[in-house]
């Protein structure tokens, strides 16, 4: 911003915002427990240049697939389906680092697989974007 009189300059300011390095969604959300067991796993970051993002997540019980990079949002593909009534836990690692800056500390979410009572999911979101498929 500039204040100017007569075309000469009395005075300005300039501003600038910045963000920390943080978890602003995910997919499942924390404690969902109606999850298609063909879901993806899903985490948006405030920052897209995460960097080596699969050696600061952790999956628990461990489930093979592969990562991919979606901007600020990074998608895990399973191998194979999700065991259905399992309930999983994703940490992310507060030593993750995006923007030279590290998570504050370790961000955790839990979902359920088809949930407690073994229910048939088969018009539900399977990602972020909330695009519903079903055969």
């Amino acid at each position: 911003l500039q204040y100017v009189k007569n075309q000469i300059t009395e005075d300005s300011w300039a501003y600038q915002t910045s963000n920390k390095f943080s978890v602003n969604n995910t997919y499942p959300g924390n404690g969902e427990e109606i999850v298609p067991k063909n879901s993806t796993i899903e985490i948006e970051f405030s920052y897209a240049n995460v960097k080596n993002l699969e050696k600061y997540v952790s999956i628990y019980p461990a489930i093979k697939g592969i990562w991919k990079n979606l901007g600020r949002i990074w998608r895990f593909e399973p191998s194979t389906a999700l065991e259905k009534g399992q309930k999983y836990t994703v940490v992310i690692s507060k030593n993750l680092i995006a923007e030279n800056q590290k998570l504050e500390s370790d961000y955790k979410f839990t979902f359920e697989v088809e949930g407690k009572n073994g229910e048939i999911v088969e018009y539900r979101p399977i990602s972020m974007d909330r695009i519903i498929t079903s055969k």
